[in-house]
């Protein structure tokens, strides 16, 4: 199905949603354009063939063919067909209360990862969120403010740059850490994380574990493919994860407060 299927027929639901926001932290996966005005990575899909089939063909940023996970579940969840980045666009008040991605692209749980490639980190997606909360309390008020949070649905992507480039790529991890303890400092981490979105009223969460690694060079045939490109699968790859996830956890999402890992 083509982005511009998936809008047309999200435009024409009004199921109720079942959450009152999807707010989404993490690297590439998720990452629908944060990065596409840092002027010291490249790490940005803002250019061909990203987006090649998504409407219009433009590569907004997303690190796919078209939709990213976080587009999928906001249409799954009856909140609207796209969500948007943080950064670079700009928002209408309907839009922020239904949410936004603070991701970016290539981060990770270890501190270093961001800084070998010059993008954000998890500590600045969430100051992104800190920015978010007062824009909400200046449209909605406090109050109301509040009860969108603990409604909302926090979703979390990352690790995978943590190990692809960080560990395997560079020097300065695996001469200091073996893979069980890079992966608990990769724990203390997500720790820390989960802590301090808690901490700012989050209640349903869910964590994925790390998707798979691709293989070099770009696909012609998307629907026949895996992966798009040497880290990021497909839309018809990520529509069949996204199934997986609503058909086994997102039932969960219903009963506060809830962790879900995948």
């Amino acid at each position: 199905m083509t982005a511009q299927a998936v809008q047309q027929q999200q435009g024409s639901s009004n199921k109720k949603p079942l959450v009152t926001a999807l707010i989404v932290f993490g690297d590439s996966i998720v990452d629908p354009g944060n990065n596409n005005n840092l002027p010291a990575t490249r790490m940005k899909a803002n250019h061909a063939p990203y987006g090649k089939d998504f409407a219009g063909h433009v590569a907004t940023g997303r690190f796919s063919n078209a939709l990213l996970p976080p587009d999928l579940i906001a249409r799954r969840l009856n909140l609207k067909p796209l969500l948007g980045p943080w950064l670079n666009v700009e928002h209408t008040p309907e839009d922020l209360l239904t949410g936004v991605s603070f991701a970016s692209g290539a981060t990770g749980f270890d501190p270093l990862t961001p800084q070998i490639v010059n993008v954000f980190t998890m500590d600045q997606e969430l100051e992104f969120f800190d920015e978010y909360r007062r824009r909400l309390v200046g449209i909605v008020g406090e109050a109301e403010t509040r009860r969108i949070i603990a409604g909302a649905f926090f979703f979390v992507v990352t690790g995978t740059d943590d190990f692809a480039n960080t560990y395997f790529m560079t020097p300065y991890r695996a001469g200091d850490y073996d893979i069980p303890a890079y992966v608990d400092l990769l724990l203390v981490g997500a720790e820390a994380f989960l802590r301090n979105t808690s901490a700012r009223g989050a209640r349903k969460m869910g964590f994925t574990g790390m998707p798979p690694i691709g293989y070099m060079g770009v696909c012609d045939d998307v629907d026949k493919h895996v992966f798009f490109d040497s880290y990021h699968p497909t839309q018809r790859a990520y529509e069949i994860i996204v199934d997986h996830i609503f058909k086994n956890y997102v039932p969960l999402i219903n009963h506060t407060p809830q962790l879900i890992t995948h």
